[in-house]
C-alpha cells in the first residue's frame, strides 16, 4: 500500500515521558472498512487467554485451539501467530526463574514419571533415564523387547507421555551418547 502517512513516537528519559511528532498527516488510501487483520483487531480477551492457557495445559494443538476460539466467537479475527504468542507468553510466565532442566525434571515430577539422574563432580548433568509407569509396565511383561528413541530434537523439546523408555548421555557442551 506505501502509505505516506508517518508518526514517529520518542522516549526522553529527561522528562520520563513520551513524544509523537507527526512526519507526513497525508494518507494515499481511503480508511479500512474492518479491522481484519490489524494487530488490535487480533488480540485476545482475558477469558480467550485462559482458555488458551487452559488447552495449552492439556495439549491440544494450536490449531485447534484458534479453531474452538472461532466457534465460540464468530468475530474472531485471532490468527495461528495470536495462538503461538499467547501461548509462548504462558509458558515463559509459568516457567519463570527455572532452567530448563529444571523445568523438565519437574515435569518428570508431575505426571509421575520414574526417573534417574547423575552428574559429575562439578554438578553437571552426565546422565538422564526417565520412563512413563505404563511404559515401565510393558517393558516388565515383555522383558526382551526394548525400544530406545536415539533422536536428537534440537529445537524446542515438548514432553508429553512417551510409550517407550528415553535413554539419553549428555557429553560435553551438548553432545549426546547413547
Amino acid at each position: 500500500m506505501n502509505c505516506l502517512f508517518e508518526l514517529v513516537g520518542k522516549y526522553s528519559s529527561l522528562n520520563s515521558c513520551w513524544t509523537l511528532t507527526v512526519r507526513c498527516e497525508n494518507h494515499n488510501h481511503e480508511p479500512a472498512e474492518d479491522m481484519e487483520g490489524h494487530p488490535y483487531a487480533m488480540r485476545l480477551t482475558e477469558n480467550q487467554v485462559r482458555m488458551v492457557e487452559d488447552l495449552s495445559r492439556k495439549n491440544v494443538k494450536p490449531c485447534d485451539i484458534l479453531s474452538t476460539l472461532k466457534e465460540q466467537n464468530l468475530d474472531n479475527v485471532s490468527t495461528l501467530r495470536t495462538i503461538y504468542n499467547a501461548r509462548r507468553k504462558f509458558w515463559a510466565t509459568e516457567h519463570k526463574g527455572k532452567t530448563q532442566m529444571q523445568v523438565v525434571m519437574s515435569y518428570l515430577q508431575e505426571e509421575g514419571y520414574m526417573h534417574e539422574v547423575r552428574a559429575n563432580k562439578s554438578n553437571q548433568l552426565e546422565d538422564l533415564f526417565f520412563i512413563h509407569p505404563i511404559s515401565l509396565t510393558l517393558w516388565r511383561a515383555f522383558p526382551y523387547v526394548l525400544l530406545m528413541d536415539a533422536t536428537i530434537v534440537v529445537a524446542e523439546v515438548k514432553l508429553g507421555p512417551c510409550p517407550y523408555p528415553h535413554l539419553s548421555q549428555i557429553l560435553e557442551k551438548g553432545k549426546r551418547k547413547g
